[in-house]
């Protein structure tokens, strides 16, 4: 809903390597949505901020307004690409609603990179071990865990990359035991 971010978008690497830009919000059916519009754009998410998460949001959680937006199943939005070599998901907690409405676009996605949060911040949000239990349920398995991150003082993240197929033994490097993931 921010014009300063579409034209953040279609002017940079999207634009530039051809890629289409759908200005919608994804999710697990064709219609719309109510999106929270929030202080720091980076925490505005169709899921309402939790009040006592926002020592965690670096205050920027405060709901602003409420904008009605166009919402658009993964499956819709993708239905013409044949092949999905890496497919990004950073939506604030609402990955339970965006991959219910990817049954389809998984199937041909090489790899999945997911923002996971270990503290709830959003109303209805998932945390990392739900998100890995769908993702397992969907055909993919943990590839990789990044170290957790923390920005602007919020809870700690990280972007788990998942592929399909069953789990593996990740080799012992240097101070690391082997890992089955």
């Amino acid at each position: 809903p921010s014009s300063a971010v579409i034209t953040v978008v279609v002017g940079g690497l999207a634009c530039r390597a051809g890629w289409p830009v759908v200005q919608a919000v994804c999710g697990d059916h064709d219609g719309t949505a109510s999106f929270h519009v929030t202080d720091d754009p980076h925490n505005a998410s169709v899921l309402r901020p939790r009040q006592d998460a926002q020592d965690l949001l670096a205050h920027g959680g405060d709901v602003r307004s409420y904008v009605e937006v166009r919402m658009v199943c993964l499956d819709t939005a993708l239905a013409d690409l044949a092949a999905i070599d890496l497919l990004k998901i950073d939506v604030q907690g609402f990955e339970r609603s965006v991959l219910a409405g990817a049954s389809a676009t998984l199937h041909r996605t090489a790899w999945v990179l997911l923002e996971a949060n270990f503290v709830s911040l959003y109303n209805g949000d998932l945390l990392l071990p739900e998100l890995h239990a769908l993702m397992l349920d969907a055909g993919f398995t943990l590839s990789n865990l990044s170290p957790p991150s923390v920005r602007h003082a919020q809870a700690p993240f990280a972007h788990p990359p998942y592929r399909p197929g069953p789990a593996t033994t990740r080799p012992a490097g240097p101070g690391h035991e082997a890992q089955t993931l």
